[in-house]
């Protein structure tokens, strides 16, 4: 299975042409990418099956095989660190506890700047330092050290890289320099290791031109299918990105993404951007479906900093998407009214039409009651009545047929809008309920996504009342209006007439909501809203 895939990407990337060929047909690789997406339970399953056969090849050894059972516990959390998070974690805990049990200094070392590695990139970043300090490479084989100074060095960047302290990022950044000159020393001339060194030093100075040399180098190296594919195509759409070749940077996020898509993973990052790009370009239907496919990868990896990532992206896009559905609804729903008014004024000529016709027939049957004398005169009138009474009917049924095609035409806009009759949508339109129901679809929206980013703030937000004022939890992951008005403050909406206009209540009701739950709060010397802010 996997080496069909592996062959099937390569033949896609030989059909698209060469790999710096520009301009590329981007429509392809969409193509495939969507194709990828739509079977992408297969390729999960297949990858769980993968890690199921190696969890029971684990189970399976003996407790007393402690270091065939560190190496299949170091394997599981390899094979788990582009899938889970938390079995990551796991297992590497399992790694480390056999590593202790053993006693090896090496084992016990890097189970350590592993659980480093996992640490700093879910943003635990002092944490993971921590472990590092904890450590030396001494005793180290040259395989191991590599991988020593390889964390080592990715960890004082990151921490580098998200201080706001400017101090403290160059001292960062100086740790990680020596690591990496450290790495530079064991690496063989001409190796890959190298290559990779080059290519991470021209990203770090942006010498993208150089980077893009030892790129290629590393990526001719790699196997399609495989995490270091991925890695390598994703690092190109970055070297693109810094070369201002926009097309280019798509491409190569796409190739990225169907790698990624069709490998099982659920850590991933150039999706996530490839639908930042897209919807930067106003194709907000195509970033909507690769935003919310990526989010729902990212919520079961579970891992901090992916969440925080595509959180922005995630409400932009989805902003967007809801502001363009909003506009094909209320065209829609012009449309429905037009069609309804030429309905009503075609029944009224039908209606018109079919009286002339009965005043049409009285005056024959008069006319024929007054004058028998005048035969030949009302033979005329009545073929000249029959004729009146043919183009009636032509006209007739020219109407039917356009009433025909406009109620064909209708029915074809109701079937879109789910089968709600004309007259319920005229009435549904005129009320109140279309706003209350979005409103109600906006909160029930704004609830969920605010819990998955915060699901312990109810029982931290109680935690601040007085037991006789707190909130009884249900599992409707739906807040109280209390409840969503500090919800609203956590995220940083802290004016009342901001919230009373986000909630659709006067700025009066929101101040006396805050002043009601302040005077419940069980530290009420403290600054209540302050300890709101810290719910995490």
């Amino acid at each position: 299975m996997r080496r069909f895939i592996r062959l099937f990407i390569l033949a896609i990337l030989v059909s698209l042409g060469p790999v710096h060929a520009e301009p590329v047909r981007l429509d392809s690789i969409f193509t495939v990418l969507d194709q990828a997406i739509q079977h992408s339970d297969l390729y999960m399953r297949h990858r769980q099956a993968e890690l199921d056969t190696l969890s029971v090849r684990f189970s399976s050894v003996s407790p007393a095989h402690l270091t065939k059972r560190y190496h299949l516990a170091r394997e599981l959390e390899t094979s788990y660190r582009s899938v889970s998070y938390d079995s990551c974690l796991y297992y590497n805990q399992v790694a480390l506890d056999i590593a202790l049990q053993l006693q090896d200094s090496s084992l016990i070392t890097m189970s350590k700047v592993h659980y480093a590695d996992l640490l700093c990139k879910n943003t635990n970043f002092f944490e993971g330092i921590g472990l590092i300090k904890q450590t030396t490479s001494h005793h180290l084989s040259v395989a191991d050290r590599k991988n020593y100074y390889r964390i080592c060095r990715d960890a004082y960047k990151g921490i580098a890289y998200y201080t706001d302290l400017k101090n403290l990022s160059a001292k960062y950044y100086t740790q990680s320099d020596m690591y990496r000159d450290s790495l530079r020393s064991i690496a063989t001339l001409g190796s890959l290791d190298e290559y990779k060194l080059k290519e991470t030093a021209g990203l770090d100075v942006h010498n993208y031109t150089e980077a893009l040399k030892y790129n290629q180098k590393l990526f001719e190296s790699s196997i399609p299918g495989t995490s270091d594919y991925s890695m390598e195509a994703y690092l190109r759409a970055i070297i693109y990105r810094g070369l201002n070749r926009r097309t280019m940077t798509k491409y190569w996020l796409a190739i990225s993404a169907v790698s990624d898509v069709r490998n099982g993973t659920k850590d991933h990052a150039s999706l996530w951007m490839l639908a930042q790009m897209l919807s930067e370009d106003g194709k907000t239907a195509q970033a909507y479906r690769y935003i919310k496919f990526s989010w729902e990868l990212t919520k079961e990896y579970n891992g901090k900093l992916r969440v925080i990532q595509i959180s922005s992206i995630l409400s932009a896009i989805m902003h967007d998407h809801n502001v363009i559905k909003a506009r094909s609804e209320r065209r829609m729903s012009y449309v429905l009214i037009i069609i309804s008014v030429l309905g009503l004024l075609l029944l009224a000529a039908m209606i018109y039409m079919y009286r002339q016709k009965q005043h049409l027939a009285v005056a024959q049957k008069e006319l024929l009651k007054r004058n028998d004398e005048l035969g030949t005169l009302n033979m005329k009138l009545l073929k000249s009545n029959k004729m009146r009474i043919h183009y009636i009917g032509q006209f007739l049924e020219l109407c039917a047929f356009h009433i025909h095609k406009m109620t064909h035409f209708r029915n074809r806009i109701l079937t879109k809008s789910k089968y709600i009759q004309p007259a319920d949508l005229v009435k549904y339109l005129k009320s109140t309920e279309f706003s209350e129901n979005e409103l109600d679809i906006l909160y029930k929206q704004f609830d969920q996504a605010f819990l998955n980013l915060y699901p312990t703030f109810l029982s931290q937000f109680n935690a601040l009342l007085e037991e006789q004022y707190r909130i009884t939890i249900d599992q409707s992951m739906t807040l109280t209006t209390e409840q969503r008005i500090f919800a609203l403050i956590r995220i940083g909406i802290s004016e009342s007439k901001k919230i009373a206009e986000f909630l659709n209540y006067a700025p009066n009701t929101i101040y006396n909501y805050r002043a009601r739950i302040k005077k419940q709060a069980l530290n009420k010397a403290a600054d209540f809203e302050a300890l709101v802010m810290e719910i995490k």
